[in-house]
């Protein structure tokens, strides 16, 4: 039955864009800035790769991508749906939209907390790096869990929410200071240029 109700809103959104498509033409720019799903694999016999169920399966939500050409951003959202009205066409609840200026995602890797009302996610806004943030559903409250210097890619969680382990890139390498900089000259004295190119360094004599 999960499979059915992940397939849903994919349904949904085709319709709707179908009948768009009887309206006008399609543009490029229709194209980019068309709403889709954030996992590309909405295929895969995973339910879950598209539509995230809460532990006990009274509620999933799904996370929608479109691309805003104005502002050169990304934006994502975060629709909740009850399970048991999901073959009803109800309309979902935005939970969360953010906007990502960089090639990541601004919601990605989202898993519910063992409460069955807490989402946990790494997400990022225009300007910022990617953190691991939690958004509890009773008191509609965006919390950051990490503030760490550089983007990080991947974490882990406790169901709890106790503990949170993540991986993150490497920090920027510092640029030296001016008086740091090496000397780009090298000053050769009693020996020929072409000995030291082929690896002879002994004492030039004569």
């Amino acid at each position: 039955m999960r499979g059915r109700f992940a397939f849903f809103p994919l349904l949904f959104l085709a319709a709707s864009a179908g009948a768009q498509i009887a309206k006008k033409p399609i543009t490029v720019a229709d194209a980019i800035g068309t709403t889709r799903l954030e996992e590309r694999d909405y295929l895969a016999q995973d339910p879950n790769q598209v539509a995230h169920f809460s532990p006990d399966g009274m509620r999933f939500v799904l996370v929608l991508r479109k691309a805003n050409l104005e502002r050169n951003t990304n934006e994502y959202s975060v629709l909740l749906y009850h399970t048991a009205d999901a073959l009803r066409a109800p309309k979902p609840e935005l939970l969360l939209k953010m906007s990502s200026s960089s090639n990541r995602s601004a919601i990605s890797q989202l898993r519910w907390l063992a409460d069955n009302e807490t989402l946990v996610f790494l997400g990022e806004n225009s300007g910022e790096l990617s953190q691991v943030y939690s958004f509890n559903l009773r008191a509609k409250a965006l919390k950051r869990l990490t503030n760490h210097s550089t983007a990080i890619d991947r974490y882990d969680i406790t169901p709890d929410g106790g503990t949170v382990a993540f991986a993150a890139g490497p920090p920027p390498a510092k640029a030296l200071e001016p008086d740091q900089e090496p000397s780009r000259e090298i000053v050769i004295d009693g020996q020929y240029l072409y000995s030291i190119l082929t690896g002879d360094y002994s004492h030039w004599e004569g």
